[in-house]
């Protein structure tokens, strides 16, 4: 087929392929068989890969040789005859019929194979409307191939087909199966081979038996031809499928054809060769190039696809772990405390402890510890332990929190302290401290009072750092300072308080706080209650009945509550204290 043939190049010793170059027209070509014996799509894109990486400007590849052809009332597809690989009915041209997953409903095929390259695909267009005219070369060219005896149509015997539902009786040939079953089709009136263009069916396996190829037929809507390479090279090399048919895919095939077809395909290669111009091969793009745009489309589509699913799975999940939506509860949150709380907790993100903390990539675990009412607590929940162990197990196994290209993520866990009974916060805190250090993207914050057991059982994780309220009391007073002036603010607005009684308020509150802020809080809120047409002196009396400190303030408030119900509230004390 060659129009002239080149020397042979030096054999590469990482190269086990043998190639024959030449020119067919006015195109360079590389001619590489697979080893001697070896067949499948293992074996193909073993080749194929080598080829690639030693010759580095190939545009595209002809998949030239032999298959099965499946017969039908749409094609009357004779031996010798080519089939080509087109785009169609779903498919591109190419489908592997053996790859997938068996599954209870029966076998599953999976995956997908690329259509021909553009250039080879007008190529193909181009032909057709040449053969349409009667301007086919393809006698021309297996008159040549006639010359070798090996590749000569009188050398194939009989064209004999078989019903498809009639197996083969063992022998050397089939002088011994029922001639009742051979189907009579009309003689050509030329001994041409007919080209026809469609699907072609590749596996692994050979196929050879008339109902299953019938079968896997219909299901893709029409199969031409089976063979057992172009799978492999498909997706790895742009290439088109050409198959000459020296048998009908069933217990009947025999060798005596596999010469003369393989001719046929090689014949019709070189004619679609000689229809493609030079200049268009040189501006197509290379096979490695076209392949690596290729593979990069594809891991867009599919990161897009993730990020989809991955943003339908995150609020389903939301959606089941909390009652309510979160943006609400942080807007009620904000609107309950009055005064806008970024102001009041900026201190901590840019304290230095924690600053180390978040940027240390080997340190994932952070404990804040303080005393009741010191600002411990922001977020809360209430579920059992059964309940977070299954949830956390799950988001820690989320391949998705393993991936360096994502940002860190932070679990946060508040008010150790307040965790029901202490087995359910031994188990908790033994999984925090197990769990930590599993993945380096993944950054724990747990708070809590400053509890000996609850340190005993955090120091068993590996890196804990703590973050320690009363260490950083001064971070603290100025945070509640922060907090007394946003909320005497709002409060003088409400109660219509003058510029005397705003700033006697401000600087009792802050003399007898104690750095805490639910003691500001609460008065405060008892504040409010007061009549806005009540004088001055009256909110100031008010104000100094207040007892100084936390506990303090809770005995007063205990001692104002009826009898019958003191049990009930200092159980109640208990648990926010």
């Amino acid at each position: 087929m060659l129009d002239e043939q080149y020397s042979d190049l030096p054999q590469d010793s990482n190269n086990a392929n043998i190639y024959t170059l030449g020119r067919i027209g006015e195109h360079n070509v590389v001619l590489a068989c697979l080893p001697a014996g070896q067949t499948g799509t293992n074996s193909t894109a073993a080749v194929a890969t080598q080829m690639k990486s030693t010759f580095r400007m190939i545009r595209f590849g002809l998949m030239v040789g032999i298959g099965g052809g499946v017969p039908s009332e749409e094609a009357d597809i004779r031996l010798g005859d080519i089939i080509v690989s087109q785009p169609g009915k779903g498919h591109g041209g190419l489908i592997q019929y053996d790859f997938g997953k068996t599954t209870p409903s029966g076998f599953e095929r999976t995956g997908f194979l690329n259509s021909p390259p553009q250039i080879l695909l007008s190529a193909v267009a181009k032909l057709q409307a040449r053969h349409s005219r009667g301007k086919s070369e393809l006698s021309i060219h297996i008159s040549k191939l006639g010359k070798l005896p090996k590749f000569a149509r009188n050398q194939t015997g009989d064209d004999i087909l078989f019903d498809g539902t009639y197996n083969h009786i063992k022998s050397n040939n089939c002088t011994s199966c029922d001639t009742s079953k051979i189907v009579h089709r009309e003689a050509r009136m030329e001994a041409v081979p007919e080209v026809y263009y469609g699907t072609i069916a590749s596996g692994n396996q050979v196929m050879r038996y008339g109902i299953e190829r019938d079968r896997i037929s219909s299901e893709f809507g029409g199969v031409l031809c089976f063979e057992m390479e172009a799978a492999g090279l498909m997706n790895r090399f742009p290439c088109l499928v050409i198959r000459g048919i020296c048998d009908y895919a069933d217990s009947h095939k025999n060798k005596k054809w596999q010469a003369y077809a393989a001719g046929t395909a090689a014949a019709y290669a070189k004619e679609l060769l000689s229809v493609i111009p030079a200049m268009d091969v040189a501006k197509t793009q290379t096979v490695e190039k076209a392949m690596t745009e290729h593979l990069q489309s594809i891991h867009s589509t599919l990161q897009q696809q993730v990020s989809t699913q991955v943003g339908k799975e995150a609020n389903e999940c939301k959606q089941h772990l909390f009652l309510t939506d979160p943006r609400h509860d942080k807007k009620r949150i904000e609107k309950s405390k009055g005064v806008p709380m970024e102001k009041v907790y900026r201190w901590i993100l840019d304290n230095p402890d924690f600053q180390q903390w978040r940027q240390h990539k080997q340190s994932e675990l952070l404990w804040i510890k303080g005393d009741p009412g010191k600002g411990v607590r922001v977020f809360e929940d209430a579920n059992a332990w059964y309940a977070l162990d299954e949830i956390f197990s799950n988001i820690l196994q989320d391949p998705i929190l393993q991936n360096s290209s994502f940002n860190d993520t932070y679990l946060i866990i508040d008010a150790l302290d307040e965790c029901g009974a202490d087995k359910d916060r031994d188990l908790l805190l033994e999984f925090i401290a197990q769990k930590s250090t599993l993945s380096p993207h993944i950054k724990w914050i747990v708070s809590s009072r400053n509890w000996p057991q609850i340190e005993a059982k955090l120091e068993e994780a590996p890196d804990l750092r703590r973050l320690s309220l009363e260490l950083n009391e001064e971070s603290v007073a100025k945070a509640v300072k922060i907090f007394i002036q946003l909320k005497v603010e709002v409060l003088a607005q409400r109660q219509n308080y003058s510029h005397d009684t705003q700033n006697y308020i401000k600087n009792h509150l802050s003399s007898n706080a104690k750095d805490t802020f639910l003691w500001v809080a609460l008065v405060c809120q008892n504040l409010e209650k007061i009549s806005r047409k009540s004088p001055p002196n009256k909110v100031l009396k008010k104000l100094k009945d207040f007892p100084s400190g936390l506990y303090p303030l809770y005995q007063r408030m205990l001692e104002q509550i009826q009898e019958d119900v003191a049990a009930l509230c200092k159980r109640i004390l208990a648990l926010i204290a």
